[in-house]
């Protein structure tokens, strides 16, 4: 293959690459629902659109909790396409760190400022995200707020159904507190990327 083939070859990847993400980027509405105890909505503030330059895209969204004709802000949902990530400094290798895999991540804080930023360091190809530990299939903000998130290897989700099964059935759950992390990821645990367990 000469460079200009191999060059050619590279970008072709890289647009059928970006088409199918956007798919996924899209197939993310799933994730709103109004019901009669929480209201999950897309927000505006989720400024990228359609452009793959990033290794990670994010979207957010707020979500609102009802209590009889009460409703209150609870917080925000994250969830990116981490394509890419730092390697590990010399912390060793996590047997996620070179997969392109998805955040999903929950911040109970009303705060813009405080919901989840993920990037290329957090978590890093070590498996680590700075102020957060580990605990079973998820990681757990150290300063007790409440916050959460977790990983799906992106090969696992290749279809709407996917989707629904891996994002948007645990993730209401989890928000909803209708059951443990460890119990309400157990279905799709083959699926995720499970943070590096201590030793």
């Amino acid at each position: 293959m000469s460079a200009s083939e191999a060059l050619w070859q590279s970008a072709q990847n890289l647009l059928d690459a970006q088409m199918n993400l956007n798919k996924l980027y899209g197939a993310f509405s799933q994730i709103e629902c109004v019901t009669k105890d929480l209201t999950i909505q897309y927000s505006n503030k989720s400024a990228e659109r359609d452009v793959w330059v990033n290794p990670v895209r994010s979207a957010f969204f707020q979500v609102t909790k009802h209590k009889g004709k009460k409703s209150f802000e609870a917080g925000w949902i994250t969830v990116a396409i981490q394509l890419a990530c730092e390697e590990p400094d010399g912390a060793g290798e996590w047997k996620y760190g070179r997969q392109a895999k998805v955040l999903v991540g929950y911040c109970p804080d009303t705060d813009w400022e405080y919901r989840w930023i993920f990037d290329t360091a957090d978590p890093d190809g070590a498996g680590k995200f700075e102020d957060c530990t580990p605990e079973g299939k998820i990681w757990v903000h150290d300063d007790d707020d409440g916050g959460w998130f977790y990983a799906v290897q992106l090969d696992a989700l290749d279809s709407v159904e996917a989707v629904d099964e891996c994002l948007v059935t645990p993730l209401r759950a989890l928000i909803k507190k209708d059951g443990t992390p460890e119990g309400v990821l157990g279905p799709i645990k083959d699926k995720l990327c499970i943070p590096p367990q201590k030793a």
